[in-house]
């Protein structure tokens, strides 16, 4: 057997096992979606998931008056800023602190695959099969 140095075949073969794991799965990504790199895959009862080049993995809902929302899947990432800030005399400062919250990138394909894998498998396992 010859080794895959092809991160396309990869992300296929990844594809593939998890349609296999999951036959109420299937891809149905459009052709803009696929020229930007966007896979979709929808489960039987109507949900569906996206995973972008960008890092994301998405889960699309439909909104509130029609169309389309997501919800990010990507684990959450908390960074703490500290800024100085004028006290009430005018003259001396002290330290506050705030946090950002970012999405972590999930660098590959295949990671992304398995990413969500593992996010249905953990949040819809009765559903799935």
């Amino acid at each position: 057997m010859s080794k895959i140095d092809n991160t396309a075949e990869l992300a296929q073969i990844a594809i593939d096992t998890m349609l296999h794991c999951y036959p109420s799965m299937m891809v149905t990504t459009s052709d803009v979606q696929r020229k930007n790199g966007t896979t979709q895959f929808t489960l039987r009862n109507g949900e569906t998931f996206t995973i972008h080049t960008t890092g994301y993995v998405r889960k699309v809902r439909l909104a509130r008056f029609g169309g389309y929302t997501c919800y990010q899947l990507n684990k959450v990432k908390k960074t703490w800023h500290t800024y100085k800030r004028l006290n009430a005399d005018g003259r001396t400062f002290r330290d506050e602190k705030y946090y950002t919250v970012g999405r972590v990138m999930i660098p590959t394909e295949v990671e992304r695959v398995w990413y969500l894998r593992q996010y249905l498998e953990k949040n819809r396992s009765k559903e799935i099969n």
